[in-house]
């Protein structure tokens, strides 16, 4: 663990899960945080002295079904008796049912057994799921610790301060914005967008919002947008900067709940001083 990037708070509660680990840990934290590869490293360190990592994910359609948590049941239920870590990265996507199934493996579990979960949104997850797993947030690595990753890295003076801000904290973002110079672009578009959004008048926000018509895009505009927001009121506190963060929070809440696309960035121009 020690060769990751971690917020020091979310490091001593990692130290102390892997001293006294419980039979299910939830790691949450915002995209970027770099939960899959603390997952991973965790259930690494569990069956370091033997046992078997087993990891459940999405299928095609975004989903982890029921049949998967079923087809978990069988498996656990076997005379094995090495240790077993079983990772199910974005933990949300689980269907109800597949929650209520799971929820049963957790109510009973077996010696041995381990389940580490990752999310990006807990809120999507059954508070009764929840309430019987150990929860630790990753949060931001500091300051320095973004430097120290950067100085790996021949990285200039301009570039690195771009770095700084696309990645805001968040090592696993710092890592994919190094390795692709094309997402590094692409991250850069979308602040440019945002800053466009905020600035302009109502007609020029209109005609630019009306270029994304895809939902995972839309939102990493928005998402942008809130990022120069929090920049802005970190420098100086602002009212209407702060107005701004609940209108854009209640667009992509809309916009995760299906709502009509155009509709909800054609509001969020309506609402945005």
């Amino acid at each position: 663990m020690n060769h990751l990037s971690i917020n020091p708070s979310s490091r001593l509660g990692l130290d102390a899960y892997l001293r006294r680990p419980s039979h299910a840990l939830l790691l949450s934290g915002e995209p970027g945080a770099g939960l899959h590869t603390v997952a991973s490293q965790l259930a690494t360190e569990l069956v370091r002295n033997g046992g078997r990592i087993q990891e459940i994910t999405a299928d095609d359609k975004g989903l982890i079904a029921i049949s998967d948590i079923r087809s978990l049941y069988k498996v656990l239920r076997s005379k094995e008796k090495s240790k077993r870590v079983v990772l199910i990265d974005n933990a949300d996507l689980m269907s109800i049912d597949a929650q209520n199934a799971f929820l049963k493996l957790l109510e009973e579990p077996n010696p041995g057994t381990y389940f580490i979960l990752t999310s990006h949104t807990i809120e999507d997850i059954l508070e009764t799921v929840r309430s019987r797993c150990r929860h630790i947030q990753l949060r931001r690595i500091t300051g320095e610790q973004s430097q120290k990753m950067l100085d790996e890295d021949d990285v200039d003076q301009e570039q690195r301060s771009q770095l700084l801000f696309l990645a805001s904290g968040y090592p696993a973002e710092m890592k994919r914005l190094l390795r692709s110079e094309d997402y590094f672009e692409t991250q850069k578009k979308y602040i440019v967008d945002a800053r466009k959004l905020l600035q302009s008048d109502r007609y020029s926000r209109l005609r630019l919002v009306l270029r994304y018509t895809d939902r995972w895009e839309a939102k990493k505009l928005l998402y942008s947008c809130q990022k120069l927001i929090l920049f802005s009121v970190m420098k100086q506190k602002s009212f209407n900067a702060l107005q701004n963060t609940d209108v854009l929070e209640t667009t992509i809440k809309r916009i995760d709940a299906n709502a009509h696309l155009k509709t909800q960035l054609a509001y969020l121009v309506t609402k945005l001083r």
